[in-house]
């Protein structure tokens, strides 16, 4: 699993709360990939796709792998995105639903 973190900022560096961001898997248009919340007890909630941006601009959301595209939209006309990519192993998986094709 990957845990995406980051803020969203406008072009004068001032966070911009409740930014819509989208997640999307890398050249894969549509259905939009399954995304989840970080608990702080290492556990994963579930989180709508698109989701919005805390009151500090703060955003944190943890995929399976594989490449993404986070885009934003908001209030400002430019938005910035900062991330950091790091690994995530929640202490438990029955959030996770592992969904297989014949």
């Amino acid at each position: 699993m990957q845990k995406f973190s980051g803020k969203v900022i406008d072009t004068s560096g001032n966070p911009v709360a409740n930014a819509r961001l989208s997640v999307y898997q890398a050249n894969v248009i549509s259905p939009l990939p399954v995304v989840y919340k970080p608990n702080s007890d290492n556990t994963l909630g579930t989180l709508s796709n698109p989701f919005l941006t805390g009151s500090d601009g703060q955003y944190a959301f943890v995929v399976g792998p594989g490449e993404y595209e986070i885009r934003a939209t908001g209030s400002s006309a430019v938005l910035n995105i900062s991330k950091t990519i790091t690994d995530f192993t929640p202490a438990t998986l029955t959030a996770v639903v592992i969904v297989t094709g014949k």
